[in-house]
């Protein structure tokens, strides 16, 4: 990672899975710098350093899932925007991602224009 001043705002995105960080990350390099993390601890550890606007969080992941990573962003006072992006769809995950601390939750597959206009409006950015 670089250091000095950014041209464009920073996204974290936490997911074991290559393939989908990747897509995330190919759909937001336009307008973002893309840092991402393939397990929590990693993240939970540099989060706070690299201070991205925003992040985007697999629910479920083999070393810790995406609740242990919330709760502990928000325990270190991370006040950040965290968007659950997941295909944990199961009854109630939503609101129990909401419950948790996520600011919006996003199911797989995703219809791509909505989430990037989420995306844009938590990063306080004007819609792509």
């Amino acid at each position: 990672m670089t250091s000095g001043k950014r041209d464009k705002p920073r996204v974290a995105i936490v997911d074991d899975n290559p393939d989908c960080r990747e897509l995330l990350g190919a759909l937001l390099r336009e307008t973002f710098e893309i840092v991402s993390f393939d397990s929590v601890e990693e993240a939970i550890e540099t989060i706070p350093v690299c201070k991205p606007v925003l992040v985007l969080c697999d629910l479920l992941m083999p070393d810790h899932d995406g609740f242990d990573l919330i709760k502990r962003l928000r325990a270190q006072a991370v006040a950040i925007p965290v968007i659950a992006v997941t295909a944990h769809v199961a009854q109630n995950a939503r609101e129990k991602a909401i419950a948790a601390g996520f600011d919006h939750f996003i199911a797989k597959p995703f219809d791509v224009d909505a989430m990037l206009q989420l995306i844009h409006r938590c990063a306080g950015l004007a819609a792509a």
